[in-house]
C-alpha cells in the first residue's frame, strides 16, 4: 500500500481568495456618517471639515490594521490545514472542516472592522461639545468588567476642552478597541450653553 503523500499548505495558498478583503473591511462612509452625527447632536455651528478630519483619522487607523488581516488569516489557515493534514485519517473533507472552524474562530476579530464606528461618533460629539464649552463626561459602558483606564477616565470626569486624553475605542485604554464607553455632556454646562436638556 502506498503511503499517503502529504501536502504542505502555505499562507500564499490562501492569498488569492482573500485579495481585496482589507479594502472591504473598512466602510469609509460609515465613519464619515458617525463623525457627522456626533457633531450634529450638538446644536452649534461646529462640524463640516472638522467632522471630515476626525473621520479621516479613524479611517486611516482602521485601514492600517485592516491591511494586516488577510496575511494573518492566510497564516492561521495554512497552520490549521497543515495540522489537519497531519492527522492519520486526513482527507479533503476533514481539512476543509478544519479551515471552516478556524475561520469561525477568527470571525470576531475580522468583523470588528465592520462594526459601527463607535469611536468616530464619540470623538465627533466630544469635539462639538468642546467647541461649545460644554464639559465632557466619560460614561462607562454597560459591561460590568471595566478596565482600570476606563474607570480612571470616568472618575476624572468632567473634562474641559483639550483635557480628555483619548476617546472610546481609540485603542489607548487597556481594553483597546473593545471599549464601549461613551462620551456624554455634563448636564450643568450643557444647560448653560443651550438652556435646556441634552
Amino acid at each position: 500500500m502506498r503511503a499517503k503523500q502529504r501536502k504542505d499548505y502555505h499562507p500564499h495558498d490562501f492569498e488569492e481568495p482573500l485579495a481585496g478583503l482589507s479594502d472591504e473591511l473598512v466602510n469609509d462612509d460609515a465613519y464619515r456618517d458617525a463623525s457627522a452625527a456626533g457633531f450634529d447632536a450638538v446644536p452649534n455651528d461646529a462640524g463640516g471639515s472638522q467632522a471630515e478630519s476626525i473621520a479621516d483619522l479613524w479611517i486611516g487607523h482602521a485601514r492600517k490594521y485592516a491591511k494586516l488581516v488577510p496575511g494573518r488569516i492566510s497564516e492561521t489557515l495554512s497552520d490549521a490545514a497543515n495540522e489537519a493534514e497531519s492527522a492519520p485519517e486526513a482527507d479533503a473533507d476533514s481539512i476543509a472542516a478544519a479551515i471552516d472552524a478556524k475561520l469561525e474562530a477568527l470571525r470576531s476579530s475580522i468583523t470588528r472592522y465592520a462594526e459601527p464606528p463607535w469611536g468616530a461618533g464619540n470623538q465627533g460629539y466630544g469635539t462639538a461639545l468642546e467647541t461649545s464649552a460644554v464639559l465632557i463626561v466619560w460614561q462607562l459602558g454597560a459591561d460590568e468588567d471595566h478596565c482600570d483606564d476606563c474607570l480612571g477616565l470616568a472618575d476624572g470626569s468632567p473634562y474641559a476642552k483639550g483635557q480628555i486624553p483619548t476617546w472610546p475605542k481609540a485603542g489607548d485604554t487597556q481594553c483597546f478597541d473593545n471599549c464601549y464607553c461613551s462620551i456624554v455632556a455634563d448636564e450643568d454646562t450643557w444647560n448653560q450653553a443651550f438652556g435646556g436638556n441634552e
